[in-house]
């Protein structure tokens, strides 16, 4: 039996996948599987995925399907893998060469059912953007990726721990289930994963602009449902966080009709789960958050709370006042 199964859910990434494997068949450890499921891609990518098969088998299997999306492809990983532990990795990016025995060594020294690590974002000039090390408690629930951890299988199992099937926060849902339905988790600080930034992606495209084809309290409710309404501080701070972050980075390519509405329906859903619009810029519970995120956060509740909102979507939002194509 393989140690650790790694997915990798393929999607038309035949310019990506190969540096993705690689850096994957250069392990320190060979203690590793990848199950790498193409998901209806129209390029290359299963011709590469089976060549790759057909050199190292037993230690990388290409599965294909009809495009099923990210949340049933990961899905299906978890069922086809044979290993004991877990771990994600997306199809253009790529990974350290001790990151496998890392994490490894890491969930082996303790009572641990996931580790959850660092990780940087870089461009084709392997420039580094930015990084985030979980230095803390609170940067664990500021790390809600599937990647940069290592989870034990029979815990996922255990306790349900999947996506959710839908087109925004999968991956928030299944982190938030994850961290109510165990607290044997360990943070490290070491960042071995490469999150590479391409303007082209999914995930980079699908939030810009507030989109009718998603509901986001359909997202909140979900989530707050996967902790069963257990919402301790740093549950009812993330949220907080997360709807500033949204409006902040969708509401920019949104109308100002549009961007008050979902401020306003978003702000309401907190009120009426008791969850108060405050962030302790300064507190040691938000410790390893950036400065520049608090400040960020910090005023655009103050706006909010002094009814300025208004004034802020008519310099901040760029689309004239017409509705958004769905």
């Amino acid at each position: 039996m393989k140690t650790v199964s790694i997915i990798i859910p393929v999607y038309n990434a035949e310019k990506t996948i190969r540096k993705c494997i690689e850096s994957i068949i250069k392990q320190s450890s060979e203690n590793w599987e990848v199950i790498a499921i193409d998901d209806g891609s129209s390029d290359e990518s299963y011709a590469i995925l089976q060549e790759y098969a057909k050199s190292y088998p037993d230690k990388i299997y290409a599965l294909t399907q009809k495009n099923a999306g990210v949340t049933k492809t990961r899905e299906r990983g978890i069922q086809s893998a044979h290993g004991t532990y877990i771990m994600f990795v997306d199809n253009d990016d790529y990974i350290e060469s001790n990151y496998v025995e890392t994490f490894i060594r890491e969930i082996e020294s303790g009572d641990y059912d996931c580790v959850v690590g660092g990780y940087r974002r870089v461009n084709d000039e392997k420039k580094i953007l930015f990084q985030y090390s979980p230095i803390s408690k609170w940067m664990q629930y500021s790390i809600m990726t599937p990647w940069a951890k290592i989870f034990k299988k029979e815990i996922l199992i255990k306790y349900d721990i999947h996506f959710l099937d839908y087109a925004i926060g999968e991956d928030l849902y299944f982190n938030m289930k994850l961290f109510y339905s165990t607290d044997k988790i360990k943070r490290i600080h070491y960042i071995g994963y490469n999150w590479y930034f391409n303007s082209n992606s999914v995930n980079n495209t699908v939030h810009k602009g507030l989109r009718k084809t998603y509901d986001t309290l359909y997202l909140l409710n979900n989530l707050d449902e996967a902790i069963e309404h257990s919402r301790d501080e740093f549950y009812q701070l993330w949220y907080v966080k997360w709807i500033v972050w949204y409006l902040c980075f969708s509401g920019r390519e949104a109308t100002k009709s549009d961007f008050l509405k979902e401020a306003d329906r978003m702000f309401t859903w907190l009120d009426e789960n008791g969850i108060k619009c405050v962030f302790p810029m300064f507190s040691k519970i938000v410790e390893g958050e950036p400065w520049k995120n608090r400040f960020i956060i910090k005023v655009f509740l103050l706006l909010n709370k002094l009814h300025l909102l208004n004034l802020f979507a008519t310099v901040y939002c760029r689309r004239s006042d017409k509705e958004l194509p769905v």
